[in-house]
């Protein structure tokens, strides 16, 4: 059998990782200067795997997608869970029409440290940190009252695979976990949700109305972009706090700004933003810590986040190869759908 021929845009550090590769796959050129990938290479590649920050990831699709797609190009992997980027760029359109080259992504490599974060920002605003470290700073003996997350519901907006971690979580606080999903159908038996919604505009907002912790978890679609707005923050509760672990595209951050600084909610968590990094000009820097959580899109950065990420590769790539270099329909990212 012919060898299965593979380009990887990244960092050469990676072949580190590639090096289990099975044994009918090759790399036939990797880095970062992909302007300088052998022309012969590009005309036989029937893989494309990007690995980087997305302006290099954007940069070397728009360049490479037009001459692979014009050779043997079948698959293309993106080491990230966010692939909304690739269809806005200059061959998006076409790419998110061409219906014999697959595209997969990282779904579930980071989803552990995303749950992780998202515990994180419970506790921080449930054990109320702010005023534990302002006692501390200002030797204030404050024995408050100090609430706990058992029996708080945490509602998930965009149930999937970061969803089920972050539930997974949840459980062991003894949380109720309430999940929508558009298509609910994909998660009806699962055990750890409390109750089960799905996209229509009554259950969202039972969902929201109901949330002690909103985390949102949405792709970035056309259908998502904005859709955290006013019109869900003001089906909040006061006592409620927002988390974003998902895509900044999914939130009006003028709209949380203004709910925020007038406290018509507890709190909220954000470690994605619409625009990256945040401009210093944005107003949520301006809001103090006691309401807002802010990180600079470093909640799923983990030391071995390359082992994850080429770990996920490895495994589809086997599955490619065994199956006549197919991309396995389980794997695959639906492109009409944008996830």
């Amino acid at each position: 059998m012919e060898k299965v021929k593979i380009l990887v845009v990244g960092k050469p550090e990676l072949s580190e990782y590639l090096g289990d590769l099975p044994p009918n796959a090759v790399v036939l050129d990797i880095g970062v200067e992909f302007t300088a990938f052998k022309d012969e290479h590009v005309q036989e590649a029937e893989v494309l795997l990007l690995r980087g920050g997305h302006d290099l990831m954007v940069a070397a699709f728009e360049h490479l997608y037009p001459k692979l797609v014009a050779g043997k190009l079948k698959w293309v992997h993106c080491c990230s869970a966010g692939i909304d980027f690739l269809f806005h760029s200059a061959a998006g359109e076409e790419f998110a029409n061409n219906e014999t080259v697959g595209l997969t992504n990282a779904r579930g490599c980071y989803s552990q440290s995303l749950a992780e974060y998202c515990m994180y920002a419970c506790l921080y605003f449930s054990k109320l940190t702010t005023r534990l470290q302002s006692n501390h700073e200002g030797k204030v003996w404050d024995c408050f009252v100090m609430p706990q997350l058992k029996s708080q519901t945490l509602c998930i907006l965009g149930y999937g695979d970061i969803g089920s971690k972050v539930a997974t979580l949840a459980k062991a606080f003894q949380m109720k976990v309430w999940g929508l999903r558009s298509r609910p159908e994909k998660s009806k038996d699962d055990p750890l949700l409390d109750k089960l919604f799905g996209p229509s505009d009554q259950e969202v907002h039972e969902l929201v109305s109901n949330a002690d912790f909103l985390v949102v978890c949405l792709p970035s679609t056309e259908a998502t972009a904005g859709f955290v707005d006013r019109n869900i923050l003001e089906k909040m509760k006061s006592t409620s706090v927002l988390i974003n672990i998902g895509r900044g595209a999914t939130l009006n951050e003028d709209h949380l700004f203004k709910h925020l600084e007038e406290r018509r909610i507890f709190g909220a968590a954000l470690d994605v933003f619409k625009t990256e990094p945040l401009p210093k000009s944005s107003s949520l820097w301006n809001l103090p810590n006691d309401v807002l959580l802010m990180s600079s899109h470093n909640a799923d950065n983990v030391p071995n986040m390359d082992q994850l990420a080429l770990g996920k590769f490895r495994e589809i790539l086997q599955e490619f190869v065994d199956s006549d270099c197919k991309v396995p329909s389980e794997r695959a990212v639906n492109k009409k759908l944008g996830y």
